[in-house]
């Protein structure tokens, strides 16, 4: 006889072209709900996205909490990275919610500067009001943690940085927000105010000894950069003379060019996210995935997996990351990589963009086949329908078959993971 002690949701919600992620987990014995949420944005460039997304937000105040009473606290926001279209929706999310805990990737004054252009706008119209505006993103990137404790005073601000921690002997430290423990090393040589923390790129966060979070940081490549600055360099004749940031404020329109052709388009940088049931003697899982069958051009219906503890019950989001092996590709650290065999679904890099992408290593590490039922793990694709981007590159559509699931302004996903114990008297020795 089982007892079920877990119950969660997780959803993409209606972004378009940006991503928006979040949901509940609900530990029944102790009759206690954490709210997750994973990136809050969408560009303008698509017809709907703003709207839509401003209507996911004020879903998501509404969203099943397991009570009949909302639940108007995040207790972590982690942040994919830093450009527009995955953190525009930050603005309402916090108005609506008190947030414990934020995790964000760590910035150097060079790279904010950098990522002011992934926007090309200069101002907003009437329905934007609820979003970022471009002049409060400007001041989001130079300081994230002014916007983020705007309405948050008491939220601890985790930034984590790309350098990895080759000491094994390092002394981890442990910050405890409630029922949250993050384990990481400390980079005790940059500065933070209030309440902030700059980590190495180990950390791994226990949400109530159930639950559990590896984020994992990829830099920007290197060359990208100084390709973006030799553009720069080129067209503008003060370049010397002006800082990165004015130049980039002062020729936003050329900037944004830049910046799709060297760093936007491949964007390859940002904070990828594992998280699922920590895996536990005597526990059983099941999870359940069903996509809004409403979106032109695609026919999808409901699916359902069920298995047990150790077959597919994590998701990894991969926000506008890597796997292209000639494009800065992200290497899985040893935490993440012993957890191929155990996820139910995966985040498709950066909308499904081809600079991003490569089917054989997709394939390799994820174990999808090419063809056949649709089985664990699937395969989510956050995009716009009608982006002039093309994405998601038909490649990725044909390789994955029925194991890809959209995710645009039309349309959710939404996961369900519950974890069941057998009863005490059940357990054999």
């Amino acid at each position: 006889m089982t007892k079920k002690i877990i119950e969660s949701k997780f959803t993409f919600f209606k972004a378009g072209q940006g991503c928006f992620y979040g949901g509940r987990i609900f530990n029944i014995e102790k009759k206690k709900i954490y709210t997750i949420v994973y990136d809050c944005g969408t560009s303008k460039n698509v017809s709907g996205n703003t709207k839509s997304l401003s209507d996911e937000i004020a879903f998501f105040e509404k969203y099943p909490s397991f009570t009949k009473k909302a639940r108007k606290v995040i207790d972590i926001l982690f942040i994919s990275h830093l450009d527009y279209d995955h953190v525009s929706g930050l603005k309402k999310l916090l108005m609506l919610f008190e947030v414990k805990l934020i995790v964000l990737p760590y910035l150097d004054d060079e790279l904010k500067a950098i990522t002011l252009a992934s926007v090309s706008y200069t101002s907003q119209s009437d329905e934007d009001e609820e979003l970022l505006s471009i002049e409060e993103y400007n001041l989001f990137i130079q300081d994230p943690a002014s916007l983020l404790r705007n309405r948050n005073n008491d939220a601890t601000i985790i930034y984590i940085t790309d350098e990895d921690d080759g000491d094994e002997n390092a002394q981890q430290s442990n910050i405890g927000v409630d029922d949250v423990v993050v384990t990481a090393t400390s980079r005790n040589d940059i500065g933070t105010t209030g309440i902030s923390e700059v980590l190495k790129n180990n950390a791994y966060i226990a949400l109530d000894d159930h639950w559990e979070f590896i984020p994992h940081r990829l830099k920007v490549d290197d060359s990208k950069i100084r390709l973006f600055k030799t553009a720069l360099r080129k067209k503008v004749k003060d370049f010397k003379t002006v800082s990165l940031k004015q130049l980039i404020l002062n020729n936003r329109k050329f900037a944004h060019e830049c910046y799709e052709k060297l760093i936007g388009e491949v964007n390859c940088h940002g904070l990828v996210l594992y998280h699922g049931p920590i895996l536990i003697k005597n526990n059983t899982s099941t999870c359940s995935i069903s996509v809004e069958n409403n979106i032109v051009g695609f026919a999808y219906g409901k699916y359902y997996y069920t298995g047990n503890t150790e077959n597919h019950v994590g998701t990894l989001l991969m926000g506008d990351t890597s796997i292209n092996p000639k494009n800065n590709p992200i290497k899985f650290p040893v935490r993440i990589s012993k957890k191929s065999e155990t996820m139910a679904i995966i985040q498709i890099p950066h909308h499904g963009a081809k600079a991003n992408w490569s089917s054989t290593r997709f394939s390799k590490f994820f174990n999808i086949p090419v063809e056949g039922e649709a089985c664990c793990p699937m395969a989510v694709c956050n995009f716009g329908v009608g982006n002039r981007y093309g994405h998601p590159h038909p490649s990725i559509i044909d390789t994955l078959s029925i194991n890809f699931l959209p995710n645009t302004q039309f349309n959710r996903v939404d996961v369900e993971i519950n974890v069941c114990k057998e009863a005490a008297s059940e357990v054999t020795s």
